[in-house]
């Protein structure tokens, strides 16, 4: 399989992601264009609930809405193409597939700058440094942690991937539901109680602002 990554940037963070891939019949011929498509509906949809939702335009989202977003963009845009004659099921899935690893890279781009911001904040000592430390290097390396299924069950991502493409179909995209998905992941991801440090944390920060 080759791939091709391109970087897209969203709310001051690089998110790095795959948008060409050479797998089963999947292809994408401008990377540039699917790209710029992926943007555009980001843009539209993140624009669409500021004003449904929080009638402000300019209301800030939260890591999950812009989770939810992405999601939304690539499956919208449908940046990979994908030929029924060469396609396994696996590839069939393509920009399903692309949008959920991108909007899970989202979130763990997220949690790695709050690590970050911990590390170079001071106010650790040495062993929540190194505590700080490992769960960071953990995201980096296992990404955001999905529930396990039962044997000859299909896995947990693919039966999300069979639901983003009926909500694709059926045009029925809802933010708050697809946002408290990924608050859910990331919860498990990360537990609890660095869930509600993580919270008490941005709230400080956003009252300092």
């Amino acid at each position: 399989m080759r791939s091709i990554s391109s970087a897209l940037c969203i709310g001051g963070y690089e998110v790095l992601y795959i948008v060409s891939v050479r797998e089963g019949g999947v292809r994408c011929d401008d990377l540039t264009a699917a790209r710029d498509r992926i943007y555009a509906a980001y843009l539209y949809f993140s624009s669409y609930c500021r004003s449904a939702y929080y009638q402000d335009d300019a209301a800030l989202i939260d890591r999950h809405q812009i989770a939810a977003c992405l999601t939304y963009a690539v499956l919208v845009a449908e940046p990979l193409m994908v030929d029924s004659a060469l396609a396994t099921e696996k590839s069939y899935y393509a920009n399903e597939r692309l949008a959920f690893t991108l909007a899970c890279s989202t979130m763990v781009s997220f949690l790695v700058q709050y690590h970050s911001d911990r590390i170079h904040a001071g106010i650790a000592d040495h062993d929540e440094y190194q505590k700080i430390g490992a769960a960071r290097n953990k995201l980096l390396q296992e990404g955001i942690a999905v529930p396990k299924t039962v044997p000859n069950e299909d896995s947990y991502p693919m039966t999300l991937y069979r639901c983003f493409r009926f909500t694709a179909a059926e045009g029925s995209f809802n933010l708050l539901s697809l946002a408290s998905l990924y608050y859910l992941l990331e919860n498990a991801t990360v537990g609890k109680q660095l869930y509600g440090e993580m919270r008490s944390y941005y709230s400080f920060v956003a009252e300092e602002v």
